[in-house]
């Protein structure tokens, strides 16, 4: 085909139209005098061309020069196709082949990060099989990669850039074993850094070394390419996510269930499934509310986020359980429900052990109630003849009996009257385990009161060679109200306790009115007892008092 004297668009009347936007850029370069790069698709002959137009604007005329980059552009468009492949794997070694393609370069390194931030890999090497197989022996890589140290100055120097050139290998700063390598087996003319980068996410780089007096060619492809690599990482890296995390749904022991906003499931895990007595493909595209046993539950899930929500569910053999539910509700970009993620636990062995427990408590306060009844009737039978055994013990001391005789008699008084209180003790106890304790608050005369007692306990004290005293205040009153027979229970046991750890000491009884008037009007009464004996163990104190 002669071209000489024909115009531009006679050449790819097609493409280059008076009105095609490459035909204006052609224009603009003239008329400025600036350098411009076209793309062309040469659909006839299945071409692709790189268009370099030089303008002149003094004489109206251009230069034209035309490179043929038809294989690197079926390099990218094959590349491109390999993201749209679903595959388990990715092939590091087939994306560093295709950048030496593109670039023709002299050897591509494809260099990876690892997860801690600090570290790369070499995941691969393309060149000649020469230079390949002796960086690969002299560096000792194998393929998945040798971890390698970033070096700061070289990633503060690529941060901030897709694409990084350096003119010699010291000024790329790779690692020093790379450079004595790369020093032995080939001469280098200039290095490129071009980073793998998708969503601000820094994958790793691809280092391309050329020979001395090759420039960087086809930088927009290499680009390209680049960011398509990045994008089938970040999507390698996603599925792989997505199979981690899959794998932990369908092994978990706890239902997870995902539903669109109409409450058909979207997913159901094996464990959610066979509880309901279902295989999980039988429940797909199924209302969730058909596995409902209360219809109160339904719209709490399907409405709201819901937190350890117990909601009754119905098996497929129509029996129902329990089970405790999480839900949370996912909107979409228009604000408006997407779908709602549900996880739900069995909650049939908790119900059967709560019932158990309930069971097991009701059995012992049943025979905590026959224990009391038992101790009940048992000291009423036993106080019967011991009050028998007392009040004959008072008359025969009335009767005509030598000091001797008095003695034995006072000292079997004080048995039958200490083994009494003791019954009461047990007969109290039994009440207060029966809740059936009740108090009989009466006038009592106060001061005989504390005489009785004082006389009482004055025998017991003087066995292990104690003083008792008894104290009491000027203001005291003629009468108190109170219990009679609770108060000197209390007080008996406290000077009992005073006398029983205190040998040849003093024990005093307290007693004073506060001057401190209650809410009611009232002065309180206090009694207190001192002794000069071994004391209390503080671990004691609580359990004594109570």
């Amino acid at each position: 085909m002669h071209i000489i004297g024909k115009k531009l668009e006679e050449l790819a009347p097609d493409i280059l139209s008076p009105d095609s936007p490459e035909y204006q850029t052609i224009l603009s370069a003239i008329h400025s005098s600036k350098k411009e790069i076209i793309k062309l698709y040469l659909p006839d002959n299945d071409l692709w061309l790189d268009v370099f137009v030089q303008g002149c604007s003094k004489n109206q005329r251009a230069a034209v020069f035309l490179q043929n980059i038809t294989e690197a552009m079926k390099t990218v468009k094959a590349a491109s196709n390999l993201l749209m492949q679903d595959s388990q794997t990715i092939n590091y070694q087939l994306m560093c082949d295709h950048m030496l393609f593109i670039s023709q370069a002299r050897l591509v390194a494809l260099n990876l990060y690892e997860p801690d931030g600090t570290h790369y890999h070499t995941a691969a090497i393309a060149s000649s099989q020469y230079y390949s197989q002796l960086l690969l022996t002299e560096q000792n890589i194998q393929q998945g990669g040798k971890i390698l140290s970033f070096d700061p100055s070289r990633e503060k120097k690529t941060s901030k850039q897709l694409i990084t050139t350096f003119q010699d290998i010291a000024e790329s700063e790779l690692p020093a074993e790379v450079t004595s390598i790369l020093a032995k087996v080939m001469t280098v003319g200039i290095v490129v850094v071009l980073r793998i980068q998708h969503k601000g996410i820094k994958w790793g780089d691809f280092t391309l070394i050329f020979p001395p007096g090759k420039s960087l060619q086809n930088e927009p492809l290499l680009r390209l390419y680049a960011h398509q690599s990045a994008m089938m990482i970040d999507r390698w890296h996603m599925e792989k996510e997505h199979s981690r995390f899959q794998h932990i749904f369908e092994n978990s022991h706890f239902g997870a269930v995902i539903t669109d906003p109409q409450d058909r499931i979207r997913y159901v895990n094996p464990y959610f499934a066979h509880i309901h007595g279902y295989e999980p493909e039988d429940l797909l595209k199924t209302p969730l509310q058909n596995l409902f046993a209360q219809n109160a539950g339904e719209q709490i899930v399907v409405d709201s986020n819901v937190q350890a929500v117990e909601i009754w569910q119905r098996h497929r053999n129509g029996t129902t359980f329990p089970m405790l539910v999480n839900g949370l509700v996912f909107a979409g970009s228009d604000g408006l429900p997407e779908y709602h993620a549900i996880t739900a636990i069995d909650l049939t062995e908790r119900h059967r052990a709560e019932l158990a427990m309930k069971e097991a408590m009701q059995q012992a306060e049943h025979a905590n109630k026959a224990k009391s009844d038992f101790l009940s009737s048992m000291t009423h039978e036993i106080r019967t003849p011991l009050n028998g055994i007392n009040g004959y013990t008072k008359l025969l001391q009335k009767t005509n009996l030598d000091e001797t005789q008095h003695q034995y008699a006072s000292a079997l008084e004080l048995s039958t009257t200490t083994l009494l209180t003791l019954v009461n003790d047990i007969l109290d106890f039994s009440k207060i385990e029966a809740g059936r304790l009740s108090l009989a608050p009466e006038e009592i005369p106060l001061r005989q009161f504390l005489t009785d007692i004082h006389q009482l306990m004055i025998i017991q004290a003087d066995t292990n060679k104690n003083k008792l005293l008894l104290e009491t205040s000027q203001h005291l009153p003629e009468t108190i109200f109170a219990d009679h027979v609770r108060l000197q229970q209390i007080i008996v046991n406290l000077l009992s306790n005073a006398v029983k750890f205190t040998q040849e000491g003093t024990i005093c009884l307290r007693v004073e009115q506060l001057s401190q008037q209650d809410k009611n009007g009232l002065f309180p009464i206090r009694f207190s007892v001192k002794d000069t004996g071994i004391g209390i163990p503080k671990e004691n104190m609580e359990k004594l008092f109570t």
